[in-house]
């Protein structure tokens, strides 16, 4: 009987944590343009991204600039650039406020390693990574280390834990299954996980191995689901990891899926609004993760793209969900009406943004200042929409989730 209550209490628990509902909203593009295959983290609330390369067929243009994004005001800021040489398809993490480049290819395969000091706006060379030299490298973190491994050069399935409290790398158990290239990491529970990946160039995986660092065991979970794949993305939001998008030589993905750590379960979520995208870099703050730039096609063809995606764990958001508490939304059905109040006289101008779910954007508006907008619903459908609300400074002062029957 105890036994059955445990693995019902799993259940529901399960179930409980992977019921959040999950949007998509576009942001500003990346500061720096289009950009394939670059690298990134996030440090106190901020995004920083940079590296990689754009391409037309088989010529590239390598890059060391670096940027930071502020969620709060929507806004690219260029910041130092990288020291090392330019490079793509590296790998980045962050631990302790500090962001890390390692890795990647700039057109040979590097192994060196550079920390960011956000607060100085600085870059230091640390000691180089532990194995052999490679590019398209897995990383995650799990407390306060590091861990990177797989990658091209050719073929790696060798980890290697990083410790930045005294700057040293030591090698952990490999990966199980084959070596790999281009798969992702993210860390869930107190676990790293690593997710699909390439064995051969036309051999696609789409397993997902987890690590244990308490007994340096690597062990096999429930694959993603869509289909094998190079190149995804990957991160995690609160307990549950995240991936989608990546391609096989026929196929560029825009899915999505959520994974559940406890019940070893995947969920989809809404699909990714842009063009399906391989090699992007992803970041997570709070409780929304953001997707920028990649390529929208297989190499030699396709477009870089400097795009930037916001998906949000919207669980909970409803009318009145102001930010100051000093506006409210309400939905008419009888006069297919959006009523927007703000209790305090609105000073200058509003911006109101609308999206579907899905985060496509449905309308947008600019407002003169008022006590009370009223926005024409009669072309929307029934069903859940975002809306997000912006001062004459840019600055968000709502975002909530309304119903209209």
């Amino acid at each position: 009987m105890k036994n059955f209550l445990f693995i019902a209490f799993i259940f529901i628990q399960s179930n409980l944590v992977n019921a959040q509902t999950y949007a998509w909203t576009q942001k500003s593009n990346f500061g720096g343009g289009t950009r394939y295959a670059a690298a990134g983290f996030s440090i106190n609330g901020k995004g920083y991204m940079g590296l990689g390369i754009t391409h037309v067929g088989w010529n590239y243009t390598y890059y060391n600039d670096f940027w930071e994004y502020n969620p709060a005001t929507n806004v690219w800021t260029q910041k130092a650039n990288f020291p090392g040489q330019a490079r793509n398809s590296s790998s980045g993490f962050a631990i302790n406020q500090k962001g890390y480049i390692v890795l990647g290819w700039a057109p040979a395969q590097l192994n060196d390693l550079w920390e960011f000091d956000p607060v100085n706006n600085s870059w230091a060379q640390k000691t180089n990574f532990g194995g052999p030299a490679r590019y398209d490298a897995a990383a995650f973190v799990v407390g306060n280390y590091a861990y990177v491994g797989c990658g091209y050069n050719p073929y790696q399935k060798d980890f290697w834990q990083y410790d930045p409290s005294n700057d040293s790398w030591t090698q952990i158990a490999d990966i199980g299954g084959n070596p790999r290239s281009a798969a992702k990491g993210f860390s869930a529970g107190g676990f790293g996980y690593v997710v699909a990946g390439g064995e051969q160039f036309v051999l696609y995986t789409s397993d997902l191995w987890r690590y244990n660092p308490a007994s340096n065991l690597w062990a096999q979970m429930t694959g993603m689901p869509g289909g094998p794949r190079v190149g995804p993305a990957a991160f995690s939001i609160g307990n549950l990891g995240f991936t989608g998008l990546g391609c096989t030589d026929i196929v560029v993905y825009n899915d999505f899926y959520s994974y559940d750590p406890i019940a070893d379960a995947w969920s989809p979520v809404p699909n990714y609004p842009g063009l399906g995208r391989i090699h992007c870099v992803t970041y997570t703050i709070g409780n929304c993760a953001y997707v920028c730039a990649g390529s929208d096609s297989i190499y030699p063809g396709g477009t870089d793209r400097g795009d930037l995606w916001c998906l949000c764990d919207v669980t909970g958001v409803s009318e009145n969900n102001s930010l100051n508490n000093n506006i409210s939304v309400s939905a008419n059905a009888a006069h297919n009406t959006l009523t927007i109040k703000f209790n305090k006289p609105n000073e200058g101008k509003a911006y109101i943004q609308i999206f579907s779910v899905n985060g496509k954007l449905i309308n947008s508006e600019t407002s003169k200042a008022a006590n009370e907008i009223e926005i024409s619903t009669v072309n929307f459908s029934k069903g859940n929409y975002l809306i997000e609300i912006f001062n004459d400074r840019k600055n968000k002062i709502y975002s909530g989730k309304i119903s209209i029957d």
